[in-house]
């Protein structure tokens, strides 16, 4: 996983459109430099803006289909990082969310075309969505188009992503309350109104200290671990800022997961607590860019536009009517076997025409010419549609299962078809390629009940699918799990459990280990009494050694970090212990051997007296 520090000064990137990885010094997890358009099969842009106008029911109004994928380094700039020892890595987004926006060098306070509009990126997809315009921005919408080079609509997009905060080994103490009053007293957080994250280190900054760093910032206590030397005083503090978000300050509850979150303090804090800097610390940041349809706008001819950009004008007798038939979905061959759409409209003599569509075809949108007969007849625009989901996996008769016909809604000359109107439900699975370098499998499961629904196997050569299920009641639960075979057996991680979102993405970081488990090491009571002193040295699967002196009656806490999410809780412990004889004495050290452990709890059983004298 990325950390938020730097980039070594080598680094091949521009700054601030890259990190480095907390395990591999030579990876760059890179940011997008921009954003662009997907692509139909021939070419054709995934970028679909109608407006129409009804002149039967009198609505008016727009529809916006856009697919904008990240730009991320080519094959050749990677290729070009690679030869001076660097490999770049994409970063993945969690969630995104996007909306229309107007902008023009004529007009002012041209503002905002329509709401925020969530999506779940897969892969360098970052927001594949439909939005609809009111009225009033279809107004200002059709003003901007004919404004050429002075004006136009963009598309904003706010992508989410993960990372962690730089590690030092360096353990910082301090007491609750003086820390509370240090910073916070008088604050917005003390009377529930919350801070934010950036107050809070404002605030830390400001403690009085000495000049450069020295063993307490404020009430801050700073002690560097393993002999190491402190890094610089004001990165600790902006550091200790993150960590006390939800040990000392609890978030003000805010339904919208995009506003800044304002923290306050928790009740009942008390005592002293200590912050171990050499456990990373999981926080996240948002990348935010734009895309301008006038890119694409200005690149098309007449005809491009007419079918980017159409106009659909309100229907009138004796006219020709444009008709147009969108089904911009993911429809994934191994799920979804066929999706028909029949469209029927009333020909030159007023004889029904119908037409029938397949998807997905070379596009996701579909055109023809009808006709408005005489004013003796009215015009006629009917469409259903007919989708085939593939066989349930495992099924004793592995036959496809066709769902029933169902209408289609037309709005205007307007025939819009989503999976919901076809009779069933996708949940877009997007794996970073990087998991299977830890995994051979991803299974992802679509179940509703005991009855499995659908299954995705993803390798490194398909790590993407769009499995699909009917619709009904209840929602499907989705189980993503990671497999890889062993000399053992097959091992399984599981990844994610719960009601089936839209689209899932499997980050890179769902297979590292990125906090240690923690181990409670007590000293036997019935022992302790035998022993001047007993200290333990703990060994994780990395290496990683500490020595422990262990206090009877109290319980000393320590960091593990498992090999890999696969792999159980399994350490080393050797035991120390200076005997204390019957006679008040002292014992020379006994230094045990190395032993295997795997309890989140341990206790230290010492040999007895007599053991130790024979």
């Amino acid at each position: 996983m990325l950390v938020f520090a730097p980039p070594p000064a080598d680094c091949p990137l521009a700054p601030g459109a890259g990190f480095p990885d907390h395990a591999d010094p030579g990876q760059l997890h890179c940011l997008p430099t921009g954003l662009r358009p997907g692509r139909d099969a021939d070419g054709t842009p995934r970028f679909f803006l109608v407006r129409y106008r009804d002149s039967v029911s009198g609505a008016a109004g727009g529809i916006v289909q856009v697919e904008l994928a990240a730009r991320f380094p080519d094959d050749a700039e990677k290729q070009a990082a690679l030869a001076r020892g660097w490999t770049l890595r994409p970063i993945g987004f969690h969630t995104a969310r996007a909306r229309l926006e107007g902008w023009s060098t004529i007009l002012a306070d041209v503002g905002v075309l329509g709401p925020w509009t969530e999506a779940f990126p897969t892969g360098d997809v970052l927001f594949a969505e439909r939005c609809g315009l009111d009225p009033k921005a279809l107004q200002l919408l059709d003003t901007l188009l004919k404004a050429g080079a002075q004006g136009g609509v963009k598309v904003a997009v706010e992508a989410q992503y993960d990372g962690l905060g730089p590690c030092w080994p360096v353990l910082l103490g301090a007491d609750l309350e003086a820390l509370a009053a240090a910073i916070l007293l008088g604050t917005p957080a003390a009377s529930g109104a919350g801070v934010t994250a950036d107050e809070v280190a404002a605030a830390l900054l400001s403690l009085p200290r000495q000049p450069g760093i020295a063993d307490r910032l404020g009430p801050v206590t700073v002690r560097a671990l393993d002999g190491n030397a402190l890094p610089d005083a004001d990165a600790l503090l902006a550091e200790l800022a993150g960590r006390l978000l939800g040990d000392l300050l609890v978030p003000v509850a805010d339904d919208d997961p995009w506003r800044e979150r304002r923290w306050r303090l928790k009740e009942g804090m008390a005592g002293q607590w200590n912050w171990d800097l050499s456990i990373p610390r999981r926080t996240r940041a948002v990348w935010r860019g734009s895309w301008s349809a006038a890119e694409l706008f200005a690149g098309m001819g007449v005809e491009e536009r007419k079918r980017h950009f159409p106009a659909l004008p309100a229907l009138a007798p004796f006219a020709p009517v444009a008709v147009t038939v969108v089904a911009a979905m993911p429809l994934d061959p191994r799920f979804v076997r066929g999706l028909r759409v029949s469209v029927e409209t009333t020909g030159p003599g007023g004889v029904p025409e119908r037409r029938s569509f397949a998807f997905p075809g070379r596009s996701t949108v579909e055109r023809f010419t009808a006709f408005y007969p005489a004013l003796t007849s009215a015009f006629v625009l009917a469409a259903s549609v007919t989708a085939t989901l593939a066989a349930v996996p495992g099924a004793t008769t592995p036959w496809p299962r066709p769902l029933p016909a169902r209408a289609v809604p037309v709005v205007g000359s307007l025939v819009e078809i989503t999976p919901e109107l076809a009779g069933f439900g996708l949940t877009v699975i997007s794996v970073e390629p990087a998991v299977f370098e830890r995994a051979e499998t991803v299974r992802a499961s679509l179940r509703r009940g005991e009855n499995l629904l659908a299954e995705a196997i993803l390798t490194a050569q398909a790590p993407s699918g769009a499995p699909a299920y009917p619709l009904a009641e209840p929602p499907p639960t989705l189980t993503v799990t990671a497999e890889r075979r062993t000399a053992s057996g097959t091992q399984a991680f599981l990844i994610y459990q719960g009601e089936a979102p839209p689209a899932f993405i499997v980050p890179t970081s769902a297979l590292e280990v990125l906090e240690p488990v923690t181990v409670a090491v007590t000293l036997d009571p019935a022992s302790a009494a035998g022993a001047a002193f007993v200290a333990v040295t703990l060994a994780d699967p990395s290496g990683r050694t500490r020595l422990v002196p262990l206090i009877p009656g109290a319980s000393t806490t320590w960091a593990c970090w498992p090999a890999s999410v696969f792999d159980p809780l399994a350490y080393r412990v050797q035991v120390q212990h200076v005997p204390l004889l019957a006679d008040g004495s002292t014992a020379p050290v006994i230094i045990g051997p190395w032993q295997d452990a795997s309890s989140a709890a341990l206790v230290i059983t010492l040999p007895s007296q007599e053991a130790v004298s024979s």
